[in-house]
């Protein structure tokens, strides 16, 4: 018997490809065509790719990134580094609306810090990184492994380390989460069983491999379980995101996770007398982001028609240093949803149960199994029930730690516990999130979170979905933060402008009993965005700061 020390994700792999050679692993759209991918295939040119890699130099331990836009070799090149006994991660190409310059800089500094070994590519972008980057590690076009000859084989080179899981946030140098195989392995059984999978499920996606939820729920834990995934564009779903109710009804796909946003973006574009077949799903679970009550219900009362159970809508709270999951939902019955007074959450932090001038809650569920979860306080003491305080997290899902990082490990990593910044509170034994450390403003004693602010905004007819930013600006005469609301708009009349902004005060007093009094109206494409896609809250508050002394607003 394997002791769990050697257990290696592609073991699963090599096994699958034995017993179902024919079973589909993937069906990969690009536009509206779909390749097909069997198990069998799957392992056989990830092998080429992988003695490519040992030929090319590549040993135990090397770090190798992937840097490539949807196409099947994410695959191949992801599996292949680790035949190969290196530590692959996926890292995000630069996109049109990300500025170049802190892309390239910021990406400059973490491949040095790593010391990564190679970079695999388009054989398209090898000048711009060449171009880009002061120290270049070994460059792997994409191109030249696909045209290999070399017939792969199954020989395993094996490493304890699985991969890095490089962190997306919004601030700050990105950091790589080292996760273990057997890490991997745990969160993929004990997740499975929380969620009931058959070998039967089909999971349908468009998340990017570069984020933990792409990563691990919808590549690694179908992979390890020997399930079948319909795997499309992250930038064909932005344009066109009812693609994906397409394809699960096409493909009856029984599972999807999405951020929270991504359900109102589907909602945005799906009309009336449109109509799909959706009573496959079994689960469609808002993760990553906090996940709000509004959007349970007003999805679900846009879907029911199509044949889906009340139940589809879970949440769950997840993220990279535990591989993903934390706590899921019970999936035969919707979340609850609690209403607690506005004011004792705001002033006190504490969950007082009432109906009138409250706000609303969804719960993210319980631990899956093996993993803990308790509320502290700023002392690292637990907190009772109904209290508001940081979520700390234990289990054998744990990450060893950030690469290369031994103070930034030391901070958040504390006898045997991962203090993960993010504020929520327990109620009825089930985890509620509220926001994140980073994220929390005061405002003459009252605590408001940037993200809820934000939530608002995209609601709010005139501003650019996703395009906004709430940042603290200190105000020395006043004693306190105020905040500031950055947002695009395409408006440009200043009688429009002005409404915009007076709805947006209106629904902010109404929904937070937060009286704004700072709102900028930008134009498209002035946010600045992180080397990951998200709305870099640092960065734009710097801009603005620069913005202001410009102007001579500041001293």
């Amino acid at each position: 018997m394997m002791k769990a020390s050697e257990f290696h994700i592609l073991d699963y792999l090599i096994n699958h490809s034995k017993n179902m050679p024919e079973k589909i692993f993937c069906f990969f759209r690009t536009g509206a065509a779909y390749n097909q991918i069997t198990y069998g295939d799957l392992l056989k040119k990830s092998a080429t790719f992988g003695n490519y890699f040992k030929n090319a130099g590549i040993v135990k331990g090397d770090v190798v990134l992937i840097m490539l836009k949807h196409c099947p070799e994410m695959y191949f090149s992801y599996i292949g580094a680790m035949l190969a006994g290196a530590v692959p991660s996926f890292i995000p190409p630069l996109t049109e609306k990300q500025d170049s310059s802190i892309f390239w800089s910021s990406h400059d500094v973490l491949f040095r810090r790593i010391e990564a070994k190679a970079l695999v590519l388009s054989r398209l972008h090898e000048d711009m990184v060449k171009a880009n980057l002061k120290e270049v590690p070994t460059v792997i076009a994409v191109n030249d492994i696909s045209d290999s000859t070399e017939t792969g084989n199954y020989d395993i080179q094996r490493y304890p380390l699985a991969l890095l899981q490089h962190s997306s946030g919004t601030t700050g140098l990105k950091k790589g989460v080292e996760l273990s195989h057997k890490a991997i392995i745990e969160q993929v059984v004990r997740y499975s069983d929380a969620l009931g999978l058959e070998p039967s499920d089909r999971f349908a996606s468009w998340l990017p491999l570069y984020h933990d939820m792409g990563l691990i729920a919808c590549f690694l834990l179908p992979l390890i379980k020997g399930l079948s995934i319909v795997s499309q564009d992250a930038f064909e779903w932005v344009s066109n995101p009812v693609i994906l109710l397409e394809d699960i009804d096409a493909y009856r796909c029984t599972h999807a996770w999405l951020p929270n946003f991504a359900f109102h973006h589907i909602l945005r574009f799906l009309h009336s007398e449109q109509s799909y077949n959706l009573s496959s799903l079994k689960a469609l679970i808002d993760c990553s982001e906090p996940c709000k009550p509004f959007t349970a219900s007003m999805f679900m009362k846009e879907i029911e028609r199509m044949g889906c159970s009340p139940a589809v809508f879970q949440t769950c709270y997840a993220m990279a240093e535990t591989v993903f999951a934390v706590t899921q939902t019970d999936l035969h019955r919707p979340p609850s949803v609690i209403r607690t007074d506005k004011d004792s959450f705001q002033t006190h932090q504490r969950i007082k149960l009432c109906e009138s001038n409250s706000l609303e809650f969804i719960s993210c569920g319980r631990p899956i199994s093996g993993m803990t979860v308790r509320i502290a306080d700023e002392t690292g003491r637990t907190l009772n029930a109904g209290q508001v305080g940081e979520i700390v997290v234990s289990g054998p899902c744990l990450f060893d730690g950030y690469f290369r990082l031994p103070e930034k490990s030391a901070e958040r990593l504390k006898g045997g516990e991962y203090y993960t910044h993010d504020l929520g509170f327990i109620h009825d034994e089930e985890l509620y999130v509220t926001g994140r450390v980073d994220d929390l403003i005061i405002i003459y004693g009252k605590k408001f979170y940037a993200h809820d602010i934000e939530f608002i905004a995209n609601q709010c007819a005139g501003i650019a979905k996703g395009r906004c930013v709430a940042i603290a600006m200190e105000n020395q005469m006043a004693g306190s933060q105020e905040i500031v609301l950055l947002a695009e708009t395409d408006e440009t009349q200043a009688e429009t402008r002005k409404n915009i902004m007076l709805e947006l005060k209106r629904q902010l007093l109404a929904q937070m009993g937060l009286a704004i009094q700072r709102i900028v109206l930008l134009e498209k494409g002035h946010l600045v965005k992180t080397t990951s896609g998200k709305i870099s809250r640092d960065m734009n508050r710097k801009n603005y700061i620069q913005s202001l002394q410009a102007a001579g607003a500041m001293a």
